[in-house]
């Protein structure tokens, strides 16, 4: 952060509810831990802190000269998680680096918005474990840039996709959707039946969703061996119901209550409202045009059966568009949708850090306004007009980015902590009758006059630790410190009388017997390559 010229703030993690209806994020939201105090006002515990430092910046900063501004904090966040897993991978409570900027105009911001990833980019260089810089869709936080920090992991959650030709590198969440166009269709009710071996020669996949007001059945259709993307599906059909509640009713057998109420005559469901019911069925642009008319011959009578009118719908790409309606999750040998000859990587991946450009998403509402100068607008009397300034935010998740590391280079002996996180960078562990000769070899690792503080920054610092416990076995210590997952451990064994101590590296696969005179030069070109 001192990279960027940011200074370091305290927020509290209480926020007035107030602020975040003004930004319209508390509506949206189902994650919060929500409270009352003794008069009733509305408050929560803070997931994240835009609505907070943007408030306190509006009520300070009225000019571009207090510009630019990077503020950051470390501190706790708490979300009301529906699954917590994985320990410190997705909690209730969790510890975050978030730092937010505040620049005059859009270039600026982009211009701090690079600098911060580039900062980014050297924190994870420097822990020398693999990770992906994906494109992202920016979610409910806003804006329309943002990039994600994802280590590659078995465990992970999200799905990054990567080209073997070109620079394309992006979670599976951004889509890439053409512009449509929406066709409609009056169907009458009717009691044919429906002729399920026509639709099951067809070889395809149906995903069923219903939209929030329970009049709309959403029915996507894919190819067979293809899953489907809901992301894509969400990007389509914006007022679908995420919940899962009344996706699990429609996907009920035929004579349950729940299957005959899903889609509700809407003169039945709600006296107000006089809109038909309707059936929204999309294909993925790989289904021919031969199977999508026979799937659709039989919509009449498909399911769910209906006591009155209802509107058939599809969405499809507009004349205009060249874009293809994909609505699959991409598979390893996939063709690049960029550069249409490199095959796709997917890749399980854990975030770790996200960078956002916020643009004035919520300077706007909570009007964090300045005076611009006068290079900024056409307006050249004394007094200038007031325009939002542009934000963004970017955050690195401490807890989270701790435990991903553990599992990124966990083995069956133990944790392997790279050099820059480790809480020592070496141990010396003594064999029996050598705990005297122990301290010279720390001595002469540290060269004594290195121990300050201020020569942390020295490449040529050694933090290293000497396990002097004397209830403990030589082995258990051993066992001990491959366990905690020191970077290097020095061993004093039987070898020690002949001027040798044993080198151990478990990530470089180094276990050599070194002269004690030899030590510190060898230790310091083994952390060099951690």
């Amino acid at each position: 952060m001192r990279s960027v010229g940011a200074s370091k703030v305290a927020l509290s993690s209480i926020s007035s509810q107030n602020l975040w209806k003004q930004t319209g994020r508390l509506d949206n939201g189902s994650e919060f831990f929500r409270f009352e105090d003794r008069k009733g006002s509305g408050f929560l515990l803070s997931p994240t802190h835009e609505e907070e430092i943007t408030q306190l910046v509006a009520d300070e900063v009225h000019s571009y000269r207090d510009l630019p501004i990077r503020a950051y904090q470390i501190g706790r966040k708490y979300r009301d998680e529906l699954r917590p897993r994985g320990g410190l991978l997705r909690g209730r409570e969790f510890i975050m680096k978030d730092l937010y900027t505040f620049d005059v105009n859009e270039p600026r911001a982009i211009e701090t918005y690079n600098q911060v990833r580039n900062a980014y980019n050297n924190f994870f260089d420097e822990l020398k474990v693999p990770y992906l810089v994906a494109n992202a869709d920016s979610g409910a936080m806003g804006g329309d840039l943002s990039h994600e920090y994802h280590f590659p992991n078995h465990s992970g959650e999200d799905e990054v996709i990567s080209c073997d030709t070109c620079d394309l590198v992006r979670n599976e969440e951004l889509v890439d959707m053409p512009e449509t166009i929406v066709v409609s269709y009056n169907i009458e009710p009717t009691s044919a039946e429906t002729d399920q071996t026509s639709l099951q020669k067809l070889n395809l996949n149906t995903w069923f969703g219903v939209s929030k007001d329970e009049l709309g059945l959403v029915e996507i259709v894919v190819p067979e061996t293809y899953e489907v993307n809901h992301y894509a599906v969400k990007a389509l059909v914006s007022d679908l119901d995420s919940s899962g509640a009344r996706v699990w009713k429609v996907n009920q057998p035929d004579d349950s209550p729940e299957y005959s109420s899903t889609l509700k005559d809407a003169g039945h469901q709600d006296k107000e409202n006089t809109s038909n019911p309707y059936r929204l069925v999309i294909f993925d642009h790989r289904i021919s045009q031969s199977d999508r008319q026979a799937f659709l011959a039989n919509v009449k009578s498909d399911y769910p059966p209906l006591s009155s009118k209802y509107d058939l719908r599809t969405i499809e790409p507009a004349p205009s568009s060249s874009t293809p309606l994909r609505l699959t999750k991409f598979v390893d040998g996939d063709t690049c949708p960029k550069c249409h000859t490199g095959k796709l990587k997917v890749q399980k991946a854990i975030e770790v850090g996200h960078t956002f450009h916020l643009g004035t998403r919520y300077s706007d509402p909570l009007n964090a306004l300045i005076a611009a100068p006068s290079s900024e607008t056409d307006n050249s009397s004394e007094k200038q007009p007031l325009v939002p300034i542009q934000m963004g935010c970017h955050g690195i998740g401490i807890s989270r980015l701790i435990s991903a590391l553990a599992s990124c280079l966990l083995d069956s002996t133990g944790l392997n902590w790279p050099r820059v996180i480790a809480p020592f960078e070496v141990i010396i562990i003594p064999g029996k009758d050598h705990e005297e000769s122990a301290i010279n070899v720390y001595d002469q690792l540290l060269q004594s006059g290195l121990r300050h503080p201020s020569a942390h920054t020295s490449d040529d610092y050694i933090d290293a630790v000497l396990d002097d416990r004397s209830d403990k076995r030589f082995s258990w210590k051993l066992k001990d410190a491959d366990l905690v997952g020191y970077p290097i451990v020095v061993l004093l064994g039987r070898d020690f009388d002949k001027g040798m101590v044993e080198v151990q590296c478990r990530r470089l696969g180094v276990k050599e017997n070194v002269q004690v005179e030899n030590l510190r030069e060898f230790v310091l070109a083994l952390l060099k390559e951690l």
